[in-house]
């Protein structure tokens, strides 16, 4: 594990890229990338990220800046990246041997709906809704949406879900589970590569999205909710884009209230096939599981057992058993 102090020289060595004296420095998280909350010797803040190695490219994470900056100006509440003092977004710097592209965004105000969905107060089936309606805002605003000519990102078809290389692992292949879990997972893949490839065939279903619209990157203030963290966003299908926010609520007494407001929200501006939603969220299950498997700096035993549990209920429900 990389030491915290090391960290932190690194994003004090990064910041003056952006003029930036800071006043403090913290690291607030330690996952597949490193952020860290910057408060400047003005009183302003920022999160500053260091992206792990091997996964978005400069060119990546510039597409990525583009299209979030082409949804702010569109009105939606994303964090806004910072550019260099060179007109940039980015710099390179070594940590631990490895070059890390860094970038800097603006602070959000808010609480990460995950950490609110369990309160008495909990209102899921407005925020549910409201979740839906984000993402509709973000489809329609992307349909129009003109990228530039070397914008490049990475694509959720099928071969980047159920592929020989998925994006996020062979969740069939995981060295963690036992044999019978593995056969079902194999057979689960087998019938998730049949249906999407019958999607991939059908209009209207596949663009640019968002990818990871998990309840950890929806902050809420008050009534406004704030999409965070775009490294996944890519090309891929409508469905998968709701079917990360619902996953979590999967065997839940609240997933049917939290379902339908969903779809509600989404319908304001586009129709969506429930029988899509529910498939990308066993899609999601599984893909859960290669994720964990491939990540060990981020998995406990009671995570990797969470999703392997839900992994198995995906599978026998989309094999009719």
């Amino acid at each position: 594990m990389l030491p915290t102090e090391e960290i932190l020289v690194a994003a004090r060595r990064a910041l003056p890229a952006w003029g930036c004296d800071p006043a403090s420095v913290r690291l607030i998280v330690r996952g597949e990338n490193l952020s860290c909350a910057v408060v400047a010797d003005d009183g302003e803040r920022f999160v500053l990220r260091m992206h792990r190695p091997g996964y978005n490219d400069r060119i990546e994470l510039e597409s990525e800046v583009a299209w979030v900056r082409s949804l702010a100006d569109a009105g939606l509440d994303v964090a806004r990246a910072v550019p260099t003092l060179e007109g940039s977004h980015h710099i390179t710097v070594e940590l631990a041997g490895e070059h890390r592209e860094i970038g800097l965004v603006s602070w959000v105000e808010g609480t990460p709906v995950s950490e609110l969905v369990d309160e008495p107060d909990a209102d899921l089936e407005a925020w549910y809704r409201q979740i839906g309606e984000i993402a509709a805002r973000i489809r329609t605003h992307t349909e129009r949406w003109e990228p530039p000519p070397w914008f490049r990102r990475r694509r959720w078809d099928a071969d980047g879900l159920v592929g020989e290389r998925p994006l996020w692992g062979r969740f069939w292949d995981c060295d963690l589970l036992d044999a019978a879990t593995r056969r079902l997972l194999v057979e689960a893949r087998r019938e998730m590569r049949v249906r999407l490839a019958d999607l991939e065939a059908g209009p209207g279903r596949f663009g640019l999205i968002h990818a990871d619209l998990n309840l950890g990157n929806l902050l809420l203030d008050g009534d406004v909710m704030t999409v965070i963290d775009f490294d996944d966003a890519g090309f891929g299908f409508h469905a998968h884009e709701l079917a990360v926010a619902l996953q979590p609520l999967s065997g839940s007494a609240s997933f049917e209230t939290a379902r339908r407001s969903l779809v509600e929200g989404y319908r304001s501006e586009h129709q969506i096939d429930e029988a899509d939603l529910d498939l990308f969220v066993a899609m999601r299950s599984l893909m859960l599981v290669g994720w964990y498997c491939a990540r060990p700096e981020v998995r406990t035993p009671d995570r990797l057992a969470r999703a392997v549990g839900r992994a198995e209920a995906a599978s026998r429900a989309l094999l009719g058993r």
